[in-house]
């Protein structure tokens, strides 16, 4: 074959189809292959931004959820020994500092915290919340909050709840923000075809002030 003679037309269809399912995938579109008797085509779907976050990929799990790369710092021992006490993995401890440092204003109202196929929804907190929906807020290291239920409560109950609050002219600017950013997950979750709401208990250790602690049930 003369070494000159150009790619065949189907090179460049088939180059032209992967730049399109790149730039596709870059803006959240799902793509699937549909065969029939006149040939194959593509479908597209919108993937939720709460399935895009939990969405694995192949190769090691990220350690970070944004942008991170590689780099190289001579430290002091004592400085190292410091860092292992907040994370043995050194590079999650200095970005849990640097976190704490941060200013949780500075953060999206409602966004997911993401460990492996799980995620978490973390919140600015706000007193607003906890009074008009029962739930409570415990604090992270950064600022922000997690949602707990203190009384038992399904997440449809809490939805509702927020909707009820968003109606309300007079919820502030801020606390409507932070209640629209938790209904958007809850509703994008809920919609989505891969992701489940699962409602899960954790353990909170609280202060007794002073005060006589209850005595523990034993079995």
């Amino acid at each position: 074959m003369p070494p000159h003679i150009a790619a065949p037309p189907v090179v460049a269809v088939v180059v032209s189809v992967c730049w399109l399912i790149l730039v596709l995938l870059e803006h959240g579109q799902w793509m699937g292959l549909v065969a029939s008797s006149e040939g194959v085509g593509l479908t597209l779907s919108s993937i939720s931004p709460v399935s895009l976050a939990l969405r694995r990929k192949r190769g090691r799990p990220r350690k970070f959820d944004g942008p991170s790369r590689a780099v190289t710092l001579t430290l002091p021992e004592s400085v190292l020994d410091a860092l292992a006490k907040v994370d043995s993995d050194l590079s999650r401890a200095v970005v849990a500092l640097s976190k704490r440092g941060r200013r949780a204003n500075g953060q999206p109202p409602a966004t997911l915290a993401v460990f492996g196929k799980q995620a978490v929804i973390t919140i600015r907190p706000t007193k607003s919340l906890e009074k008009r929906t029962g739930v409570n807020l415990v604090p992270m290291p950064d600022g922000r909050a997690l949602i707990s239920f203190h009384q038992p409560k399904s997440i449809a109950d809490l939805e509702l709840l927020l909707y009820d609050a968003l109606e309300d002219r007079s919820l502030s600017a801020e606390d409507r923000r932070v209640f629209e950013g938790i209904t958007t997950i809850l509703r994008d979750a809920r919609r989505s075809s891969d992701v489940s709401l699962v409602h899960r208990t954790i353990i909170v250790l609280e202060s007794s002030d002073g005060r006589s602690k209850p005595p523990s049930s034993r079995t």
